[in-house]
């Protein structure tokens, strides 16, 4: 956290208040404005929900962060993770690049009296669906990433990490997750800062104690997962391994990603030079041989490889995955919201008359109501009433 955050957050520490959020440049979060669609993330923080914007039907990430618990030590802990999460955030939205989720704003949440603020808001872009959904429906369907696309893939991805080294942010929790595809505009970006740091200037070499404590097991670079294995026994590192270059670290835990893209296909991209050559600097033991991000970046450019701007006709495959699980979602939230109404067991009759004819529309509307739906919407009707269906 930098200096100056610890210093105003410190002296708000259970006063926290409209004028003061204002202060720090925060707005009246409006909920009427967001739908919730689908809860991303939980955790003593809050909640991460991906919500639909009313005005425009775009897709948001809207996270809730408590700052009004009994225990005003992690309030003032989650709110100085807020406050540095939206210093990054404010940072990369200077650089209107597509390749990172963009900052769409700052709240605070009130509830009954004006000092009663219950949560800080962060809102930003959210993809329609994350790279570990993609590959699994590609799966299913036998039609594995090719070279053409993973290099599409990371060029566009690339130009976000660059742009993070330049400006000294560590994201920390690069994995499939936290890579997103919007199906509005054919493009991949990444989102999630919630771990984030803001890196010193000067050496690119840092202090492991110092930014290797957020993160994902099995995500880690050789480096950062030693540490970790001696944290978790007590032990501290040697002097001469004390230290990790965190922009690496980033592109270590990207190239899992790709290994895992091309895991149901890795006969077909051997041939393929520059995929070969990526992937190999990628997960080299030997740090100094690794790419960080404005390297990789560099590379695809050099090699004319597709711009992000090109994006719609190389990820058809995947525009066409999003638009089923799109039909599908839509499916299960219609099948959801006529089931929410008659979850009372003590309907009216003339409820459950009108519950049948909701249900013909459904059926007409969406077909059969199945296992695969996940509502057992018959027996949920036939539970509220002893009526034949």
């Amino acid at each position: 956290m930098t200096s100056h955050i610890k210093k105003q957050l410190e002296a708000h520490k259970g006063q926290l208040t409209p004028q003061i959020c204002h202060e720090h440049g925060l707005k009246l979060f409006d909920e009427g404005c967001f739908k919730k669609l689908k809860l991303l993330g939980k955790g003593a923080f809050g909640e991460v929900w991906m919500c639909l914007k009313v005005e425009n039907r775009d897709y948001v990430a809207v996270k809730y962060i408590n700052v009004d618990s009994n225990n005003k030590n992690k309030d003032l802990e989650n709110l100085a993770s807020f406050m540095v999460e939206k210093e990054i955030l404010e940072r990369i939205a200077q650089k209107n690049t597509s390749s990172i989720a963009k900052f769409l704003g700052a709240f605070y949440l009130m509830e009954g009296t004006l000092k009663n603020i219950k949560h800080v808001i962060l809102v930003s872009e959210s993809g329609d669906y994350s790279l570990d959904q993609l590959i699994k429906e590609r799966d299913a369907k036998k039609k594995p990433y090719q070279p053409q696309e993973v290099l599409a893939f990371l060029s566009q991805i690339s130009e976000g990490y660059a742009i993070l080294q330049e400006l000294r942010i560590y994201h920390s929790d690069t994995k499939l997750p936290n890579l997103v595809f919007s199906s509005k505009n054919a493009k991949f970006f990444l989102i999630d800062f919630g771990v984030s740091k803001l890196v010193a200037r000067g050496s690119d070499d840092v202090s492991l104690e110092e930014y290797a404590g957020g993160g994902t097991r099995g995500w880690f670079s050789p480096e950062k997962a030693f540490y970790w294995e001696l944290a978790k026994k007590g032990l501290d590192l040697p002097e001469d391994k004390n230290t990790f270059n965190p922009f690496k670290d980033d592109i270590w835990a990207l190239g899992i990603c790709l290994e895992k893209m091309l895991n149901a296909n890795a006969d077909t991209y051997k041939g393929n030079d520059l995929l070969e050559r990526i992937l190999k600097a990628l997960k080299d033991k030997n740090s100094h041989s690794r790419f960080n991000g404005d390297q990789l970046h560099r590379l695809l450019k050099d090699n004319n490889v597709v711009s992000p701007s090109q994006g719609a006709n190389i990820f058809q495959t995947d525009l066409e995955i999003a638009q089923d699980l799109d039909q599908k979602r839509r499916k299960e939230d219609g099948f959801q919201a006529v089931f929410r109404k008659f979850q009372d067991a003590f309907l009216p009759h003339e409820m459950l008359e009108v519950a049948l004819e909701e249900r013909k529309g459904l059926v007409q509307s969406f077909g059969e109501p199945s296992l695969e739906n996940g509502i057992h919407f018959e027996g949920a009707l036939k539970r509220l009433g002893s009526i034949n269906i």
